[in-house]
């Protein structure tokens, strides 16, 4: 999506539209997967997860005036964990929890290099009395675009971003979640 201000300055928004890299999921012989055997296929797992991240914008792009010169690009990743998939596994009514992932905004400002923040978002339970409720434990930010480890090694946390990144970030915001049970609030 396009749009156009009174100014002339243009900002370009992309959003998911729900659908998955692999596809719709197929058998051996190209037919669709169909029934409960299709939860087990990786790839209608992937089909569910992106169904998740329908409408939720992954780019977004700011010029001065229309096919004028970039000014700032902001990337969104988003992450999916599938929790069940419900009463009625075909109806698509999956219990799931989407949460930003990663932002990284590159600033141009006329410039052919940009200044470029990354900002990793972590969800960790044991900060949030061990249940996953869906609070933002951590931020962390990196100037530049680090180098993120594929595969973290088991322990790694958002405590101990140099599992997470080759770079350590240069601000680390944490927040602890408690609960708070009292009598006069029943």
């Amino acid at each position: 999506v396009k749009v156009l201000d009174p100014t002339g300055a243009e900002v370009e928004h992309h959003f998911h539209q729900g659908e998955a890299p692999c596809g719709y999921p197929k058998d051996s012989l190209g037919a669709p997967w169909r029934e409960s055997t299709i939860l087990d296929q990786p790839c209608f797992q992937e089909l569910a997860k992106y169904e998740m991240l329908k409408g939720r914008e992954w780019l977004t792009r700011t010029r001065a005036s229309a096919g004028g010169p970039l000014l700032q690009e902001q990337g969104h990743t988003f992450g999916v964990e599938l929790y069940s998939w419900g009463p009625d596994p075909l109806s698509g009514l999956y219990r799931s929890f989407r949460y930003p992932q990663l932002d990284i905004t590159k600033q141009y400002e006329g410039n052919a290099t940009p200044l470029v923040l990354t900002r990793l978002y972590c969800y960790e339970p044991n900060y949030q009395l061990n249940v996953q409720h869906g609070n933002r434990t951590h931020t962390l930010d990196y100037l530049g675009e680090p180098s993120f480890i594929d595969n973290p090694p088991p322990g790694s946390s958002c405590d101990k971003p140099q599992t997470i990144a080759t770079t350590l970030p240069y601000r680390a915001t944490r927040t602890t979640y408690t609960l708070k049970e009292t009598s006069s609030l029943y």
